[in-house]
């Protein structure tokens, strides 16, 4: 094993879980939202700080969309594409 110190300083992993039946977060666009924080992140030059990452259930599904931003250890619900500029803010604010 090789362990390597990072240099980012935010982490948001939002929920993308697909199961095969049910209301869940990755019906309501969940990996559209990764896609894109990720170009902003990239075109303003935070990628090295800020990473977002799809994962799995975090749990709250009657919540969803859902995330957890570290290492503040926040957990985020309800979230929608329209959330896009907020969540965008959170990862940037220094």
């Amino acid at each position: 094993m090789k362990v390597q110190q990072r240099s980012i300083k935010k982490h948001l992993f939002i929920c993308t879980n697909k199961p095969s039946c049910g209301d869940n977060c990755g019906s309501k666009n969940s990996e559209e939202l990764v896609k894109n924080l990720k170009v902003r992140l990239k075109e303003n030059g935070l990628w090295d700080e800020c990473k977002v990452t799809k994962s799995g259930c975090l749990g709250g599904c009657a919540f969803g969309v859902n995330a957890t931003l570290y290492p503040d250890n926040t957990f985020l619900s309800n979230i929608s594409l329209d959330d896009e500029d907020d969540l965008y803010a959170i990862l940037s604010a220094k």
